[in-house]
């Protein structure tokens, strides 16, 4: 049954912890829930709400540092209220009906860790980001422009989700010195061009690199070899030409390998290289100029094998 957030709860004066999240919640949200100037957290994420986000919605709230409306229908833009919130930490606006720019005065948020605006209607340039930021999502926007060097400056970032909008330009260098940090990279489904980034810091910790989807071209850096964690690289639909890179199956945690729609050549073979793609469990070489596939029959044979052993044994 859905319900409705009663404005009494607005008396609850010494309230400091709101969390209704993931219920059947609906109606607009009582403006009264934001005049509890004792309230550090409110979560109202994922429920039925609708309604518009106003101007002076957040005026009374300078203690609060996490907020929660993602997944709350809401519509508007982002308030300049919101910036008075100078303890905020975690803030979620994702999947909402969101217009219009972030507002420059996203830098006065500098104890923000977790930023997540993702699929919404928002426009403008790379919102500016706060140097402690771990989590930073804008992905399903309409954002346009470059990459700011000033993201070289997010020594704590964990994971960059800038999927499905229309930035530009090239990818930064940068993001290669961040690896010792980044876990996620998701870029997918924009307008960059030029080269990937050359320096993939040894001791790199990324785990998932989704770039697919772009106008990148050349060659893939080899520094690549230094993200051990990798279980996911996808840079498909590209203009990247180079030969079979056989030195990934160093990488002994990649299970998804997707290659395809660029101008790879030559043979997937190499029979200098002992190489595993032991936990190898997707792999898409299509739309390229291979020329043979030899070099997988060689990995293939000895896991069918290694199957069929487990096959008996269990039996």
């Amino acid at each position: 049954m859905e319900e409705i957030v009663p404005i009494e709860i607005g008396n609850l004066i010494m309230l400091q912890y709101l969390y209704l999240s993931c219920n059947h919640l609906k109606g607009s949200i009582p403006s009264s829930i934001f005049n509890i100037s004792s309230l550090l957290h409110i979560g109202l994420g994922s429920n039925n709400f609708f309604g518009y986000v106003w101007s002076n919605m957040f005026d009374y709230l300078p203690q609060l540092s996490y907020l929660d409306l993602g997944e709350c229908q809401l519509s508007g833009r982002i308030p300049m209220s919101l910036f008075k919130c100078k303890e905020l930490q975690v803030l979620y606006l994702y999947e909402n009906r969101l217009e219009g720019t972030v507002p420059s005065e996203i830098t006065n948020l500098t104890s923000l860790v977790h930023f997540s605006i993702g699929r919404n209607n928002i426009s403008g340039q790379f919102p500016n980001p706060t140097p402690l930021l771990q989590w930073y999502d804008v992905s399903e926007n309409n954002f346009v422009g470059e990459i700011p060097s000033l993201i070289r400056n997010l020594s704590s970032i964990m994971g960059l989700y800038l999927m499905m909008n229309s930035f530009n330009g090239t990818i930064p260098e940068c993001l290669g010195n961040l690896s010792s940090s980044l876990l996620y990279i998701e870029l997918q489904k924009n307008k960059f061009h030029g080269k990937l980034p050359k320096n993939f810091a040894k001791g790199c910790t990324l785990q998932s690199i989704r770039i697919n989807n772009n106008q990148l071209e050349g060659s893939l850096p080899r520094s690549l070899g230094n993200c051990k964690d990798l279980n996911l690289l996808d840079i498909g639909n590209n203009y990247l030409n180079d030969t079979f890179p056989n030195w990934l199956g160093y990488l002994y945690q990649l299970q998804v390998l997707i290659l395809r729609s660029n101008r790879f050549y030559g043979q997937v073979n190499n029979s200098d290289v002992k190489v595993s793609f032991s936990r190898l469990r997707c792999i898409d070489l299509s739309y390229n100029n291979f020329s043979t596939c030899q070099f997988f029959l060689k990995i293939c044979m000895p896991l069918e094998k290694g199957m069929k052993r487990k096959v008996n044994q269990s039996t």
